[in-house]
């Protein structure tokens, strides 16, 4: 069967770059689709969004939660449809989502809100295509996905030092005029570590390569990493760019604004950049909390410490599984 991978991502962790340098477009064996790799589960997010819903799935009306659920539906109707095609053309996918966006919000609730213990039935998406077979959720699988089509896939965790992402996402925010987000949800490395564990208890099959973990860290300096990473998930290793031309006032006006910004940094590049203040190596939270009390002012400096601190203890377990 052929590969269906699965990048699972955080904001800010560098997800751009990566899918920039394995060149999917160009990767024989790929067929690329969606936004930038991915990003089928946007619109259901965007919706989210507009409808202005708690993460308390409680305060819901039956009709918003019919909503959400419509939106994940046809999202993975879009997303299996992608694979449907990829793997009757013989070629695999390598689908890239924040994980924040298949995690069903009725986990995210009991999760986020102490208390929230309620019996409420979760969003899992039904069967549809001939990739996805629906089927229950297990309730240690946090995900809107089945059980049976998680088993299907070849998951990578991306994470990033949580100083580094966090404040990162904070700025993108800010100069999007979204400035108070709730980035103790978002940015959380949770999510990330709670599909990880599934995925590491519940592997089909006599393939131990995965799950996979990959730290930005490494991304951006040790490209030997990303041919090793290339070749387990099926990509033709010859063909990564770490080098390309950068995007025109064209190319890049033409994205809408939430694109724009959240990769001027790599748009305005012709490869790896410095990577001086971008590891995690080394970094004290405590200075760091100085230099974004003088940038963010003092609350949202406050929020934004919690918001690391509370994600360095994930963010180091699964950075001790990190591919070397």
């Amino acid at each position: 069967m052929q590969k269906r991978n699965f990048l699972f991502s955080i904001p800010r962790s560098a997800s751009n770059l990566l899918v920039r340098i394995l060149n999917l477009e160009n990767q024989p064996d790929i067929l690329a689709g969606g936004r930038d790799g991915g990003y089928f589960f946007f619109d259901v997010q965007e919706k989210i969004f507009d409808m202005n819903l708690s993460n308390d799935v409680k305060t819901w009306t039956a009709q918003e939660t019919s909503v959400v659920q419509k939106a994940f539906q046809k999202a993975v109707e879009a997303m299996t449809q992608h694979i449907d095609t990829a793997e009757q053309q013989g070629k695999c996918v390598f689908i890239k989502e924040h994980a924040i966006w298949v995690v069903d919000p009725v986990s995210i609730s009991q999760s986020s809100f102490q208390g929230n213990d309620f019996d409420a039935q979760r969003l899992t998406a039904g069967k549809c295509g001939l990739s996805y077979p629906g089927g229950d959720a297990s309730s240690s699988n946090i995900s809107i996905f089945s059980d049976a089509f998680l088993q299907t896939l070849c998951p990578t965790f991306l994470i990033r030092h949580p100083a580094l992402m966090i404040p990162s996402y904070v700025r993108a925010g800010r100069d999007m005029g979204g400035e108070e987000m709730i980035i103790t949800t978002e940015c959380s490395l949770r999510w990330s570590r709670q599909l990880y564990d599934w995925f590491t208890e519940n592997k089909a099959g006599d393939d131990r390569s995965f799950p996979v973990v990959l730290d930005a860290e490494d991304i951006m300096s040790q490209p030997a990493i990303v041919k090793k990473y290339s070749e387990l998930v099926g990509l033709d290793a010859s063909a990564l760019q770490f080098t390309w031309d950068k995007r025109t006032d064209e190319e890049i006006n033409i994205c809408d604004p939430l694109k724009r910004r959240m990769t001027d940094t790599l748009n305005a590049s012709s490869g790896i950049i410095n990577t001086t203040g971008m590891t995690g190596t080394g970094l004290q939270i405590d200075e760091e909390v100085e230099k974004w009390m003088l940038e963010f002012g003092a609350d949202l400096a406050a929020r934004i410490e919690e918001s690391v601190r509370a994600s360095l203890d994930d963010y180091e377990y699964l950075r001790t599984k990190r591919l070397t």
